[in-house]
């Protein structure tokens, strides 16, 4: 017995693979860096801190005088070049609204012409070649279709330099202390830690006015929250349309009606977003520091927008081909209409 379990061992050990050498390959291996998203976010606070204090420093105005000029500066410098920019990409475009709407009349038209088999064999190809003549005309006059979101740029710089207000005042509870937080724990859902971005300028509790003279504090009155909510809806209902007419916005075209009564309800959803902005500043707290940047910031916008508009154009712009109905009478004809209804 002990014997056969000998010879069953040295089968089972000659069935084994014996170790052999394999050639050597060459293999590529990717090494992964941790990127440094912190450190992009903590530049981009500090760049605009030390924005903002050197104003302060170079003008030696009082804090309650160098922040409104800060807003003021950076919507001119930023803000100014890129609303010029948009209206004059928007005059353009509708300069030659009217030419685009004829020719989707004449084609219009000229389809009616024809038996319907010949409409539904032309409608494609028609179709087509407006477009492309389209294309052909807006690149002709220099009109990109995204010059409507060129404003958006402004908003990267809005924020760093509100976050950089809220990080002097002391508040840690602000957009880009979370960013931090996030990327910092190493997933947008995992446990954050707390981030320490505090750079308080002990002088803002010295250097207010009126009824504010501490910066660092809200505003008890409810004036300053007030004047926020204010702000910025003037600022909405200048800038999305929201007092223009209900009968004007009849008259437009279909798809430029849904337009302008989409842009109109998120207009009036953004009137009812300020209103919480300044109920929220009123009974957090929120520092008077970046209460009157927002302030100066959004009526600054709003006078930017009133004064460009009155006098950036004196030409009043091509109207829109669009079909109308009157009613005029014939002495001595009664009306078939008053008739019917007697």
């Amino acid at each position: 017995m002990a014997a056969l379990a000998m010879n069953n061992l040295r089968s089972m050990g000659a069935l084994r693979s014996r170790p052999r050498a394999l050639p050597f390959t060459y293999s590529q291996v990717r090494r992964f860096h941790p990127t440094k998203p912190t450190q992009l976010i903590a530049e981009t606070l500090e760049t605009s801190t030390a924005f903002i204090q050197g104003i302060h420093s170079v003008t030696g105005l009082p804090w309650v005088a160098s922040i409104p000029l800060t807003a003021v500066i950076v919507r001119t410098v930023v803000g100014t070049p890129l609303q010029m920019y948009t209206r004059i990409v928007a005059r353009r475009e509708r300069d030659v609204a009217p030419l685009i709407h004829s020719w989707v009349l004449f084609l219009q038209n000229t389809l009616r012409k024809h038996p319907p088999e010949a409409q539904k064999r032309f409608k494609k190809t028609m179709q087509q070649w407006t477009a492309e003549r389209k294309t052909h005309l807006l690149r002709k006059w220099k009109i990109h279709p995204g010059y409507k979101y060129i404003n958006l740029l402004q908003l990267p710089i809005w924020l760093s330099l509100m976050e950089s207000l809220r990080a002097m005042t002391g508040n840690n509870d602000g957009l880009l202390p979370s960013l931090l937080s996030w990327f910092r724990s190493g997933s947008w859902f995992g446990p954050r830690e707390h981030v320490d971005l505090s750079l308080t300028e002990p002088t803002l509790a010295t250097e207010g006015a009126l009824w504010f003279p501490d910066l660092l504090a809200g505003d008890p009155t409810g004036v300053l929250p007030v004047l926020l909510s204010a702000s910025i809806i003037f600022n909405v209902r200048r800038g999305w349309g929201i007092t223009t007419s209900t009968t004007s916005l009849a008259d437009l075209p279909t798809l430029q009606l849904y337009q302008a009564t989409f842009f109109r309800g998120l207009g009036w959803f953004l009137q009812f977003l300020a209103i919480n902005v300044g109920v929220s500043a009123m009974f957090n707290g929120l520092p008077a520091a970046l209460m009157i940047y927002w302030i100066t910031s959004a009526n600054v916008a709003s006078l930017q927008a009133y004064l460009l508009e009155k006098y950036m154009f004196m030409r009043p712009p091509i109207p829109n081909f669009k079909k109308q109905f009157f009613e005029y009478k014939r002495p001595g004809v009664p009306d078939p209409f008053q008739q019917k209804l007697g």
